[in-house]
């Protein structure tokens, strides 16, 4: 356990070092400040371009704020995370980095579990990083209490989690800077086309990101059995990805 808090910090020195953790504090704060002020100028913008035309324009409320939380950060602070992490194992493989620690007893299995760990820390510190500056943001502007909130924001820190063990998983499958990258988008274009089936819809990891909305507003909606399935799939690919370096060269 030593050994992984220590490959940890070596992680995080890496991220600051190589401006990685400036760059996503940044990206996740400005989305978390975006996602009310969006919400709440969007009346006013479709007044300045549509002027001339009659149109009623709802006023904005938390649920739109909140909407816009799932777009930005699902669609926008996602991509950016994985784009910036798809080569974490591959590029250490390429630069003989982790020789030197392998052939020093370092178990594989630390070398796995720590850029995980590590992975999932930062992606969960820099959320509800953008929570917080959301829902302070949304206390000012609006009023309002969403009961499945907790339920979809949680639908989607998972769904984050598993993309984070589908990086590493990708890594070690696809040997080139992009495994990850691949692996994640590749996995995500098939959970696309089938939550276009209703039957495999409970089934399938990919409805807690895509239907983020409809687990924050509709109070009938449970997700139970996505989260299970996708916890399952995320120790899965883990438990896979440290069977592969295993037996892998380096």
């Amino acid at each position: 356990m030593k050994t992984i808090f220590i490959l940890i910090k070596k992680e995080y020195l890496e991220y600051i070092r190589e401006h990685k953790l400036i760059i996503l504090v940044a990206v996740f704060a400005i989305l978390g400040i975006s996602n009310p002020l969006i919400a709440k100028m969007t009346p006013w913008l479709f007044e300045q371009f549509l002027n001339d035309v009659s149109i009623t324009i709802p006023i904005p409320t938390v649920i739109d704020s909140w909407m816009q939380f799932f777009k930005n950060i699902g669609q926008i602070a996602l991509i950016i995370f994985t784009i910036i992490f798809s080569n974490c194992i591959n590029r250490e493989i390429n630069q003989s980095t982790l020789i030197n620690l392998l052939t020093k007893g370092l178990k594989r299995q630390s070398v796995i579990l720590s850029k995980f760990i590590a992975l999932s820390s930062l992606w969960t510190i820099l959320y509800v990083l953008s929570i917080v500056i959301t829902w302070g943001y949304n206390c000012y502007y609006f009023t309002g209490y969403l009961a499945n909130l907790p339920i979809a924001l949680f639908a989607l820190w998972l769904f984050g989690i598993f993309i984070i063990s589908l990086i590493i998983l990708g890594n070690l499958l696809i040997k080139n800077n992009y495994g990850g990258l691949l692996l994640a988008g590749i996995v995500m274009i098939i959970g696309l086309f089938l939550n276009g089936f209703n039957i495999l819809s409970d089934y399938n990891p990919i409805v807690l990101f895509a239907n983020s909305n409809n687990i924050m507003t509709n109070t009938t909606i449970t997700c139970t059995i996505n989260i299970i399935i996708t916890t399952i799939l995320t120790i899965g690919c883990i438990i896979c990805s440290i069977n592969i370096f295993n037996h892998q060269e380096v």
